[in-house]
């Protein structure tokens, strides 16, 4: 059975986000954040269900309180499951997170865990040295990626 990374649609974001927070999402995911992000899982192949079984989800968004409409921020869980196998931070699963952020618009994409969060128990730490062993940089939001090939490349 392969899987694919598939755009949720509209009527099946709420039950997506019902996913995300069964899976034990850190924090609680407002109502407004739902309805402005764009939202992707990874999903099995599946012909009982439309989005089929997911082992994870994605969602974008802008960061309003950046100032640059092209900041963009993406947040993603696994399936408890099959966390370990590191089904979200394959270099297949990073490379779709930088182009699917890239073709929203985003021409900086965050990861939204700031400097000021660190030792508060969530995984800030781990996520900030996994994002910048594979090229991120750091500021004051986040550990972030500038999108976008350099021109000839």
């Amino acid at each position: 059975m392969r899987d694919y990374i598939r755009r949720v649609s509209d009527e099946d974001v709420d039950a997506v986000t019902r996913i995300v927070a069964s899976w034990d999402y850190p924090r609680v995911i407002e109502t407004e954040e739902v309805r402005y992000s764009s939202w992707y899982v990874l999903a099995l192949e599946s012909s009982e269900c439309r989005l089929g079984p997911v082992l994870g989800v994605a969602w974008f968004h802008r960061i309003p309180q950046a100032g640059d409409a092209q900041w963009w921020a993406v947040h993603a869980i696994g399936d408890p499951a099959v966390r370990r196998g590191g089904t979200m931070g394959t270099p297949r699963i990073m490379h779709a997170v930088e182009l699917i952020a890239e073709m929203e618009g985003a021409r900086r994409l965050y990861g939204l865990v700031p400097l000021q969060a660190r030792g508060s128990g969530l995984p800030v730490d781990l996520m900030r040295r996994y994002l910048t062993a594979r090229g991120w940089s750091e500021d004051d939001l986040g550990a972030y990626i500038t999108l976008g090939a350099k021109s000839g490349g």
